[in-house]
């Protein structure tokens, strides 16, 4: 587990005990407090975890989306987002709010909507897929496990420091 928090929040709790089931849990935190990106602090928590690349799961929505909203294919926020029913039936396990009507992106990226982040891995298409992953040095960039679910416990591997990195890249408009 990958938690990303404010620095500010950091004072306000002894981190050491967030961390406290077994030690599998992973807390990186960013200090913003300098203008260069590079003199910015990280504070750890698990420093060894932090560097381990693990299957990036339901943060890779981050990317996918991003890669979605540039190629064009969702045109904001609003906008419906299906996927297909036959290839991704509903499952007993799922949770109630993956059942619901309709989704757009807000609401998909709220509930990490899985089919419909597969069906958007599907539309974005395997060339796309791959030249973005590797424009944002994202992890070990390998897709090839299968284009709808390689970040789901597949091929794709990234550590919550890399993670971190993306989103501060994202943050600060890096990626043109």
């Amino acid at each position: 587990m990958l938690l990303l928090l404010p620095i500010n929040l950091a004072h306000a709790v002894n981190t050491t005990e967030l961390c406290v089931k077994g030690g599998h849990c992973t807390f990186v935190l960013l200090s913003e407090l300098n203008t260069s990106p590079e003199k910015n602090s990280l504070i750890m928590v698990n420093q060894k975890r932090a560097a381990q690349r693990l299957s990036p799961f339901s943060t890779f929505k981050v990317t996918n989306s991003l890669i979605g909203l540039e190629l064009g294919l969702i045109k904001n926020i609003e906008q419906t987002l299906t996927y297909d029913k036959r290839s991704y039936p509903s499952q007993a396990w799922w949770p109630p709010v993956w059942k619901l009507p309709q989704y757009n992106l807000s609401s998909a990226f709220k509930y990490s909507m899985v089919p419909i982040y597969r069906q958007l891995a599907n539309d974005i298409g395997e060339i796309d897929m791959q030249n973005y992953v590797d424009r944002f040095a994202y992890g070990n960039q390998d897709i090839s496990s299968q284009l709808d679910k390689f970040w789901l416990n597949g091929s794709l591997k990234i550590s919550a420091l890399e993670q971190v990195d993306f989103l501060q890249c994202i943050y600060h408009n890096q990626y043109n």
